[in-house]
């Protein structure tokens, strides 16, 4: 792969390419849109373990990264580019520039409306991709306190089947302020993890890295494919035990 600079944002024509294809691989991948594919990473980033690329590459090409249909040559390596710069965007944002980090929800609105007021926001997307990236690590999220729940719990909200019936008995002024407070949640679960992590990591013992090594040596000399076996059958090392 060639080398690309990850702190690059996405371009309006590289989301389009992005999106075409989602499209394309419909039938493979979890992640149909844009939005459910931004949840899914941006809960990638925010959660208790460090997920391998080649494991979450896998995920968005649903499970096997020899299944989605290429169209070119060329194609992985472009769609691979633009998927780890996007995660890289997104935890980037998430560090360093919080108050511009904006959750890419779908927005519509019904054709006798103009006013941007008027624009409904649909989180349901975002928050079932944010769900997928919950449950690679499901283990790991589960089992801590009230204040990470209270965090995750209008994302599963949105994100679940569960949520839905929820959702019926809430009036609009109350979902309305749900979804509004999906991007602070989601930036505090960050925050959270993130302190844990470093905690962790403090608490980690290094002190072996300070002892000093004792140099290797070699009891017997290495015995050469071509040489005699030391076994004392006759044959050459490379057609006796070196065959193991």
């Amino acid at each position: 792969m060639e080398d690309f600079d990850f702190d690059t944002p996405i371009t309006d024509e590289e989301w389009d390419t992005l999106e075409d294809f989602l499209l394309d691989q419909q039938e493979i991948t979890p992640f149909t849109t844009l939005s459910a594919l931004d949840g899914f990473l941006t809960a990638v980033v925010s959660g208790p373990e460090m997920i391998p690329p080649n494991e979450w590459l896998a995920m968005v090409f649903g499970g096997d990264m020899e299944a989605p249909q290429w169209k070119s040559d060329e194609q992985p390596e472009v769609i691979i580019g633009l998927l780890l710069r996007l995660m890289n965007n997104i935890a980037t944002v998430m560090a360093e520039t919080p108050d511009y980090f904006s959750p890419l929800f779908l927005a519509y609105r019904e054709e006798d409306q103009e006013a941007p007021e008027d624009e409904i926001i649909v989180v349901d997307e975002w928050c079932h991709g944010y769900i997928q990236g919950f449950i690679m690590r499901r283990h790991a999220w589960e089992g801590h306190d009230e204040a990470l729940e209270t965090l995750i719990q209008p994302i599963f909200v949105f994100g679940t089947e569960e949520g839905a019936a929820l959702i019926e008995s809430l009036s609009a002024e109350d979902e309305k302020a749900l979804k509004e407070s999906i991007p602070d949640h989601a930036l505090s679960i960050y925050e959270y993890w993130l302190e844990i992590r470093a905690q962790d990591l403090e608490a980690e013992d290094f002190s072996y890295l300070d002892e000093p090594q004792e140099p290797f040596f070699r009891v017997e000399p290495k015995v050469g494919r071509n040489d005699p076996c030391p076994c004392g059958s006759g044959k050459k090392y490379k057609k006796c035990c070196g065959l193991n």
